[in-house]
């Protein structure tokens, strides 16, 4: 009995000196890999990029055209419409790519928070916001939503972004967490506050992500097909809610 004690102990201490062993050599793997993908990226930084000049020339050429087009908004400025009395909210869509554009424009897309193609934010309609998307007219669609299309951007591509990290808005208790002191505590209470433009409009905003879109597959059949017509870019009033609906 004795020496069977003495083998099993024996057998378990191999395993668990084989199993310590194995682990220790996953680790050892894992950050070799690390090493090594870190060690990539160092050279291709330090790597000379080949640019061609004749893209150069057609990117300068595209700063140029905008610079000129900004300049021209700004001295005749269009009227602001008469609807925008009526209505609170505004909701913004970037469609375009502002490759080779001036970085003012750029500047503008990012202070409106649409840095990527296919992102939807809500605004509020005041005269400087408005003033700030006819300058960025040829890369966005914008317009008044109505409380379906809010509910459907919400329910369907809602995130909310607590220190750097997002979730879905899935869990009212977690809502109610970081919203709590705005008597906010569920997802219908944010869509609410949304449509009404309420007091607590801008922290709700600062909560939420930027809305992801997809692609509306039946305008880009062909490769490389911008999503374009006249009706559907820049001031678009009510037809924003059609192309929300292509894209949820």
């Amino acid at each position: 009995m004795v020496e069977d004690d003495k083998l099993d102990q024996k057998i378990e201490f191999v395993l668990k000196k084989r199993k310590k062993k194995d682990r220790d050599e996953i680790i050892k793997a894992k950050k070799m890999a690390s090493r090594l993908r870190k060690r990539a990226k160092k050279k291709d930084k330090t790597r000379i990029k080949f640019v061609r000049a004749e893209k150069l020339v057609k990117s300068a050429r595209r700063e140029a055209a905008d610079n000129v087009r900004l300049r021209a908004v700004i001295r005749n400025p269009r009227k602001i419409d008469e609807d925008t009395n009526n209505h609170k909210l505004i909701l913004a869509i970037r469609l375009k790519s502002v490759e080779g554009v001036s970085a003012r424009t750029r500047n503008m897309l990012r202070l409106l928070r649409l840095t990527n193609i296919n992102r939807a934010v809500f605004l509020r309609a005041t005269v400087p916001t408005l003033r700030m998307l006819k300058r960025v007219e040829p890369f966005v669609a914008y317009g008044y939503p109505t409380l379906k299309t809010v509910r459907d951007l919400i329910y369907k591509h809602g995130y909310g972004i607590v220190d750097g990290n997002t979730f879905p808005l899935t869990d009212n208790a977690r809502i109610e967490e970081c919203l709590g002191d705005k008597n906010i505590v569920c997802v219908e209470d944010i869509v609410h506050e949304i449509m009404e433009v309420g007091d607590s409009f801008q922290s709700v905003i600062s909560f939420l992500r930027p809305v992801k879109l997809k692609r509306p597959a039946d305008r880009w059949k062909v490769r490389g097909k911008q999503f374009v017509t006249k009706e559907e870019m820049g001031y678009c009033k009510e037809k924003i809610n059609d192309i929300v609906e292509r894209m949820c």
